[in-house]
């Protein structure tokens, strides 16, 4: 449920092997950070476009924005920024591989006595596991959304910020410390309101939605069909309730290193960008995210239904075991 793949909680290798890996996780989540940074560098681009300055023509899409990168700041410039990105990534999934492996261990000690409890117990050891991570790299969000909104064309000589370094200390000498924490409150409510959304969606309406199935025994066909329907509606329900202060956190996040802040807080944002834009601008690049939910689906029923999404059905409808 999360920006970009997430680790597959039923793949976790046992201690001995735990830092082979995490180092492996490291490094393939740095590298799919650099495959796609061209399309999470257009989905901040789109956020973000009405409070930078720097935007004269509005992006009327993900892939209009990738176009106009090419045409206006080179067929490199779609992987402006996508060292820091790696390095976000190479940090972050580790880190919250860890964060669910802990979340997974203490949920199942409650899962007999009470499954409100482990439900609750599991979000927030999830949640200040990932508040704890994003106390380390938010700076390296800040940054990492400051030099994709660099809207330098080719044909300038200077961009402007020279790269993650230089970024970092423009926003430190602009707001200190302050600003290199722009929009870490909105992050951390993203992070909740997310848990809550995903997992409550599909715990709570799992129930009504799913009302047959034969406990202990492989899969059928039906059944897995309607768990992949029922989490590809979850996931869509979540993004869209949730993608709004997503939205917020990178307009706050614009403002890093402005000492004339174009926004006072989230609510002032709120209003500025309703009356201004209208509702649609909290969901530019929503596309993304929709992709991004996706890729997250395989570790999404791995984690509620313990099934993979390599499946095959033979024609008795039984060959899938569960993991």
């Amino acid at each position: 449920m999360s920006e970009d793949s997430e680790s597959q909680p039923q793949s976790t290798p046992p201690p001995s092997n735990l830092p082979t890996g995490l180092a492996f996780l490291a490094a393939k989540s740095g590298f799919l950070g650099f495959i796609f940074n061209p399309i999470f560098r257009s989905k901040i681009i789109m956020q973000t476009q009405g409070t930078n300055s720097q935007v004269h023509t509005p992006f009327k899409g993900v892939l209009n924005t990738m176009r106009r990168i090419i045409s206006e700041q080179g067929f490199q410039a779609l992987w402006r920024g996508s060292a820091t990105s790696m390095l976000v990534a190479s940090i972050k999934f580790p880190v919250r591989f860890i964060t669910l492996f802990a979340a997974q261990q203490t949920g199942q000690k409650f899962k007999g006595e009470s499954p409100n409890k482990a439900f609750w117990i599991d979000n927030f050891v999830l949640f200040f596991g990932t508040m704890a991570a994003n106390s380390i790299i938010h700076p390296l969000d800040v940054a990492r959304t400051k030099l994709w909104t660099d809207m330098t064309q080719k044909n300038m000589l200077h961009k402007k910020y020279l790269g993650l370094w230089d970024c970092l200390n423009k926003v430190y000498q602009a707001n200190g410390i302050a600003g290199l924490y722009k929009g870490y409150s909105l992050s951390l409510s993203f992070v909740f309101l997310s848990l809550l959304a995903y997992n409550g969606i599909y715990d709570g309406l799992r129930p009504y939605v799913i009302k047959e199935e034969r406990q202990g025994e492989m899969h059928n066909q039906t059944e897995v069909q309607k768990k992949v329907g029922f989490a590809l509606g979850t996931i869509f329900l979540a993004t869209m309730l949730c993608y709004p202060i997503d939205t917020l956190m990178q307009r706050m996040i614009m403002q890093a290193d402005r000492r004339d802040a174009h926004y006072k807080n989230a609510i002032d944002c709120i209003g500025k960008m309703k009356i201004k834009e209208g509702g649609r601008a909290f969901y530019g690049g929503v596309a993304v995210a929709f992709l991004q939910g996706l890729f997250s689906l395989n570790q999404f029923l791995l984690q509620k239904e313990h099934i993979g999404m390599i499946i095959t059905f033979s024609n008795n409808s039984s060959d899938d075991k569960e993991d």
